[in-house]
């Protein structure tokens, strides 16, 4: 959730590394928290990195088989497990 309008290229950025943690296996709000660091870096600002927030749950995304549709926690594997995929 976005508290104030910030530029579409440090929205790119900023969800460009949020989204690539977030689908590694990373905690939302861990994932959030990294890709604001990354973005404080290059725009020290907080008006450029600071706009975004977690909100509700800020564990990692679950994961689930979709040969059987039970959830499991862990991380997805490309090309390892094929028949997983994140529940959003």
């Amino acid at each position: 959730m976005s508290m104030w309008k910030v530029s579409n290229q440090q929205t790119q950025e900023r969800m460009g590394e949020f989204y690539s943690r977030l689908l590694a296996g990373m905690r939302r709000a861990d994932a959030l928290r990294e890709a604001q660091l990354i973005l404080k870096a290059k725009y020290p600002a907080p008006f450029h990195w600071g706009a975004f927030i977690s909100q509700g749950d800020p564990g990692a995304l679950p994961v689930v088989d979709q040969s059987c549709g039970a959830t499991v926690p862990g991380r997805l594997v490309w090309g390892i497990w094929p028949c997983l995929c994140f529940a959003l």
